[in-house]
C-alpha cells in the first residue's frame, strides 16, 4: 500500500495478455529465465589451431546431448513416453548432421567454435521461421534454445544451483520445452512467455504435466518481475503481476471451486465410459 493524502491506496495490478498455452489457473512466485551467454553477442575470432576448436565443440556437444538423456530419464515419472521422446530427439539432433558438419566445416575455415556455431543456429532457424507451418515455423525456438546450450558449455559458464521457489511461475522472454524440464517438477507451477503460441512445444508439454500456461504476452515487463507474486489464468491467456488483494481473493474462490469439482470427478475415473 501506498500513503495517498490521508488514505491508503492499494497498488494497481499490473494485467498482462497473450494466448492461452494451456489451461488453469495458478498463484505463484515468478523466476525469471536468464539465459546467460547468448548467440548474437559472440563475435568473430579467428584462430590458427582449429583443432583445439573442433576438440572444444565435440565436447559441448556431448555435455549437453547427456545432459538432454539425463532430462528426458526424469520427466519420465511426470510424461507420458512419447513426450519424453522429445528430449531424446534433441539429443539426437547433436549427433551428427548439418548442424555439427557445417559447424566443423567453419571451424576448419579458421573461426573460433562460438562463432562458428553462432552462424550454424541462426542458418538453420531461419530455415524454420520460413515455413508456413506454424507448427513447423516454431522449431526455430527449438534450435535456437539447444545453440544456447551448446554456447554455455562452450564458453565453460557454469549456473549456479538455482532455488525454486516452491510455486515456480517461469518467467522469459523465450521459454523452451527444455527450460521447462529444467525446473523440479514438484516445483513448477506455471508459465508466462513473452513468446510462443499454443503450438510451441513448452506449451504441449505444459498442457501434458497439468500446468498452466500463458504464451505470447506482448510487452512482458521480464526484467522486473523476479520474485513478484504472479496469478496466471491459463483459460483467458491473461496474467496478473504483483496482484492486489481484490484479486487475489477473486482467484482464490476460483481455486477452490476448481479443487471441489476436480474431488468430484475424480470419484468418477475408475468407473467404465459409457454413453
Amino acid at each position: 500500500f501506498k500513503l495517498v493524502g490521508s488514505r491508503a491506496v492499494e497498488p494497481v495490478t499490473h494485467l498482462v495478455k497473450g494466448v492461452a498455452g494451456a489451461p488453469g489457473m495458478v498463484i505463484g512466485e515468478a523466476m525469471v529465465l536468464n539465459r546467460g551467454a547468448n548467440l548474437a553477442s559472440v563475435p568473430n575470432k579467428w584462430v590458427s589451431d582449429f583443432g583445439s576448436e573442433i576438440k572444444n565443440f565435440k565436447q559441448a556437444i556431448q555435455a549437453v546431448q547427456e545432459d538432454l538423456t539425463d532430462l528426458a530419464q526424469r520427466m519420465r515419472d511426470s510424461l507420458p513416453e512419447e513426450e519424453c521422446a522429445l528430449f531424446i530427439a534433441y539429443a539426437q539432433m547433436l549427433n551428427s548432421g548439418s548442424l555439427i558438419d557445417d559447424t566443423l566445416r567453419d571451424i576448419e575455415k579458421g573461426n573460433w567454435a562460438p562463432a562458428c556455431w553462432r552462424d550454424t543456429i541462426e542458418a538453420h532457424a531461419r530455415i524454420f521461421e520460413q515455413m508456413e507451418d506454424p507448427y513447423l515455423a516454431e522449431r526455430a525456438n527449438d534450435i535456437r534454445d539447444l545453440g544456447h546450450r551448446v554456447l554455455r558449455k562452450l564458453l565453460l559458464e557454469q549456473n549456479a544451483m538455482i532455488n525454486f521457489p516452491d510455486r515456480t511461475i517461469l518467467v522469459g522472454e523465450e521459454i523452451s520445452a527444455i527450460d521447462l524440464a529444467d525446473v523440479p517438477p514438484d516445483c513448477l507451477c506455471g508459465i508466462v512467455s513473452a513468446h510462443g503460441s499454443g503450438s510451441s512445444h513448452v506449451a504441449i508439454l505444459a498442457h501434458a504435466l497439468g500446468i498452466p500456461a500463458v504464451m505470447g504476452v506482448l510487452n512482458l515487463p521480464v526484467k522486473q518481475m523476479d520474485g513478484l507474486k504472479v496469478v496466471v489464468d491459463g483459460y483467458s491467456g491473461t496474467a496478473y503481476i504483483d496482484p492486489n488483494q481484490e484479486v487475489l481473493a477473486e482467484y482464490l474462490t476460483y481455486l477452490e471451486e476448481e479443487a471441489e469439482i476436480e474431488q468430484d470427478l475424480l470419484s468418477l475415473k475408475d468407473k467404465p465410459a459409457v454413453t
